[in-house]
């Protein structure tokens, strides 16, 4: 990719961030005191074909939603609306349960890494990691809501609403039925409850 070095996961996050090349997420793992790139994508839909499923990883994605459309637009920023960052953290399912205690002892480095996120989510299921999915974390933590004529009813403008951090119940506790995995983090509102807990 020209112009920058993607072995350089300062170069890679700055050009998540800004976009440039078109770069649009990258996914990371932790080596010693620095990240290590592990994959890079210009379309959040491949990012379900690159994700390991015997370990786990970070994945900065930028996001472009359009306030004309109401739709998720990766593409031409030169629309009215807003980018917005999220963070998965990726957890396999096949992954070692002795590695999943390292998950929350590298999660705040990474987020210091990365830096400011809207969107905070830790799931097992690539069901989560669709471009129709990640859209509506990013809508609901946002607090605007859109039609499909793109009028909208609610705005927030507080920064990182949404923003929720792994807790180590979800962690500790994997379970492994049910298709695809299971989701750690319930919604983007700031509940923890799980979707297979009785209320």
């Amino acid at each position: 990719m020209s112009g920058i070095d993607l072995e350089n996961y300062v170069q890679v996050i700055k050009a998540v961030r800004d976009g440039t090349n078109g770069l649009e997420w990258a996914s990371f793992s932790v080596d010693g005191q620095n990240l290590k790139v592990e994959k890079t994508g210009n379309s959040i839909n491949t990012i379900r074909e690159n994700v390991p499923d015997n370990s786990f990883c970070f994945i900065l994605i930028r996001v472009f939603l359009s306030e004309d459309k109401g739709q998720l637009n990766l593409k031409n920023v030169s629309e009215i609306g807003r980018v917005k960052f999220v963070l998965i953290t990726w957890i396999g399912l096949r992954m070692d349960p002795k590695q999943r205690g390292t998950i929350l002892e590298t999660s705040p480095f990474v987020k210091e890494k990365v830096g400011h996120v809207h969107v905070d989510i830790g799931t097992s299921s690539t069901d989560d990691l669709t471009e129709q999915y990640i859209v509506e974390k990013v809508k609901n933590a946002a607090g605007a809501f859109y039609d499909n004529g793109g009028d909208k009813s609610q705005t927030s403008n507080s920064e990182g609403v949404g923003q929720q951090s792994i807790k180590s119940e979800d962690i500790q506790k994997p379970k492994t039925g049910g298709k695809g995995g299971r989701r750690l983090i319930g919604n983007a509102k700031g509940s923890s409850k799980l979707p297979d807990e009785d209320d």
